[in-house]
């Protein structure tokens, strides 16, 4: 009974190999449609063709395009443009039934075992050399010639060589015990074990920049980011200065004098804030104004007597301080416009009450220099707390160059110290600073997630094979950057379903030449010494080692190894 397996465009060689394996009775069909990826390579026709044969199939394909029908008949298949034409050639292409025939003319008995067809390459396993009987396929019409008798015999001059008794022995020893179906027979059937190690391949290295930064809560490793923590640094520092301002106190000196007027024709009048003088210069302001009356004549002439009249005036001292403490009878200079003929003033007592006293009081410029000195012990304090942070977070490391002193604030306004009467002063600044502090581990994982994230679908990460190399870090605008280099190894995905389908039948030297490309490949067969991949399924182990042993032996689920 024939069985058509329908295949999808994107259908790849393990699925094909499946839905041959799923397929009931002793023919199928496979039918590709346009742009199969199966239909690519004559190799792929050749290995469905084994896993059919390993299931006693016969193999046919249904296919389209010319090119991939092409493909099919060079690997030995039979090919057909459309179902109806396949189904048109069915009946001629169902391989007849061959019953076993006994040497010596007596048909077998009823209850004989079945014969077994010993195939080229399971006479080749078996390490024999008596030629097979002709393969089923070649006893049926091929539709590509038209022909449909029966292939022609083997021709008498082939290179199959008489088998050795031992060989032969082996053989029939081997049909014998598959004949009865016994366990002991299968312990006897040639085995390959087959180990591929996948070869480590160099991922391309990456490099890139990962920024710390202060306004990142969390790591992002799509936006190359970790967080960074703005420490607080606080620094105060105080000093005692001296005032060298003073305050000078001063009062102005006062007294009396007395204005004499001797001109009887004329009476005299003395404004207030005239000025009158020391023969020294000491000037004086008088406090009021007063009129001193002419003077007066008695007698008479020859014998007039002249009586000058006289009048008190207040002064004051014109400028404060001791100066205008004068001794009696200083004051004599008259104020201008005064001839000084008939007038004249004088003081009858010292002048008093001239004072001049200093203190010391805070100056404006001791205020600017204390805080020019403070401002500069505040920065070498500063300083000093970067080179050696108190409190950084467990696990951080800081960067001096993002250190930024905050604003000094004094203890006391300035603007209110000068003219402050002490002899010292006290004054203090505080400042809090910030810097940042970085914990760079998770920039690692950063590097170890981008490399990841680089592996294509059919490969796998080598486990520990991930080497990440983190930069120092540099500041730059309030943020820290960290040049990253990350690379990595990995393998490709193999399969071993595949692999096994790939190499049965084939020789030792042909297997481990098409394995070779996907790793190190390490074959060994039972009996010792066979020579050649059996092509039964079951009698082949396959083992792939990816990042750690997986054994397949039947079927997989893995991608498909690729070229």
């Amino acid at each position: 009974m024939a069985h058509l397996a329908y295949l999808e465009p994107d259908d790849e060689l393990t699925s094909a190999a499946a839905r041959i394996r799923e397929t009931t009775g002793d023919r199928v069909a496979i039918v590709l449609p346009f742009n199969s990826r199966v239909a690519t390579s004559r190799i792929n026709f050749r290995l469905l063709a084994r896993e059919a044969e390993a299931g006693g199939r016969i193999l046919d394909v249904i296919a389209p395009d010319a090119a991939g029908r092409a493909l099919a008949v060079s690997a030995g298949l039979r090919a057909f443009a459309t179902v109806g034409e396949y189904e048109a050639a069915y009946a001629t292409l169902t391989a007849p039934v061959v019953t076993p025939q006994r040497t010596d003319g007596v048909a077998p008995a009823a209850d004989a075992a079945p014969a077994i067809p010993i195939t080229s390459a399971t006479a080749d396993h078996l390490g024999s050399s008596i030629a097979p009987p002709p393969a089923r396929e070649a006893a049926h019409p091929s539709p590509q010639t038209g022909d449909r008798g029966r292939s022609d015999p083997k021709p008498a001059g082939s290179s199959r060589k008489k088998a050795s008794p031992l060989a032969l022995g082996i053989i029939l020893a081997v049909a014998v015990l598959l004949g009865m179906g016994g366990a002991a027979g299968a312990m006897l059937l040639p085995a390959a074990d087959i180990t591929v190690t996948a070869k480590a391949e160099d991922v391309p290295a990456m490099t890139f920049t990962v920024t710390a930064d202060h306004t990142v809560a969390e790591p992002d490793a799509t936006a190359l980011k970790i967080p960074a923590r703005l420490v607080e640094l606080p620094v105060q520092v105080s000093g005692d200065y001296s005032a060298t301002g003073k305050k000078v106190t001063e009062t102005k000196a006062t007294g009396q004098v007395t204005w004499t007027n001797c001109d009887p024709s004329n009476g005299v009048t003395v404004s207030g804030g005239s000025l009158l003088r020391t023969s020294s210069g000491v000037a004086f302001k008088t406090t009021t104004t007063v009129t001193v009356g002419k003077a007066k004549l008695a007698g008479i002439r020859p014998h007039l007597t002249l009586t000058c009249q006289s009048a008190n005036i207040g002064v004051t001292a014109s400028v404060a301080g001791v100066g205008g403490n004068v001794a009696a009878g200083q004051i004599t200079k008259l104020p201008a416009g005064f001839s000084g003929t008939f007038e004249s003033v004088a003081n009858a007592a010292p002048t008093r009450g001239g004072t001049h006293t200093e203190t010391v009081q805070i100056a404006k410029a001791d205020v600017d220099a204390a805080l020019k000195d403070l401002n500069a012990r505040l920065k070498t304090a500063f300083e000093g707390e970067v080179a050696a942070p108190a409190g950084l977070p467990q696990g951080t490391a800081s960067y001096p160059d993002t250190a930024v002193l905050g604003k000094a604030t004094p203890d006391t306004d300035p603007a209110t110290l000068p003219g402050t009467e002490v002899d010292t002063f006290s004054l203090s600044l505080s400042a809090t600073g910030t810097i940042l502090a970085v914990d760079a581990a998770p920039v690692t994982a950063i590097g170890e997630a981008a490399v990841a994230r680089t592996i294509t679908p059919g490969y796998r990460l080598v486990p520990g094979s991930i080497v990440v190399q983190v930069g120092t870090g540099v500041p730059s605008d309030g943020t820290v950057a960290f040049a990253v280099r990350a690379s990595a190894k990995r393998v490709r995905m193999l399969d071993a379903a595949a692999f096994r389908t790939m190499v049965l039948g084939r020789t030792e030297a042909d297997a481990r030449a098409a394995l070779s490309q996907y790793g190190t490949v390490k074959i060994s067969f039972w009996p010792g010494w066979v020579s050649a991949v059996p092509s039964n399924a079951d009698r082949v182990t396959v083992t792939v080692q990816n990042d750690s042993p997986t054994v397949l032996p039947s079927s997989s689920q893995s991608p498909v190894p690729s070229g």
